[in-house]
């Protein structure tokens, strides 16, 4: 049988990045708003690109910032 292995933490991080594809990170005079961190796992990723249409909808790239130590 093929074993699905999700961690606690990968789906805490996949929420938190669905709620945060919405925010705005396009032209953000505070550069250091292209990098976020999830406070319910201490993960941080950086926003990489993002498109919003008229819509309503958003797309954006991010990039998993691996944990030193």
């Amino acid at each position: 049988t093929m074993s699905n292995n999700i961690s606690l933490n990968e789906v805490k991080n996949s929420a938190f990045l669905a709620s945060q594809s919405y925010e705005s990170f396009e032209n953000s005079p505070n550069s250091s708003k292209r990098t976020i961190t999830n406070p319910a796992t201490n993960s941080s990723f950086e926003v990489v690109d993002q498109t919003k249409s008229a819509n309503g909808f958003s797309a954006t790239v991010f990039r998993n910032i691996p944990q030193r130590g």
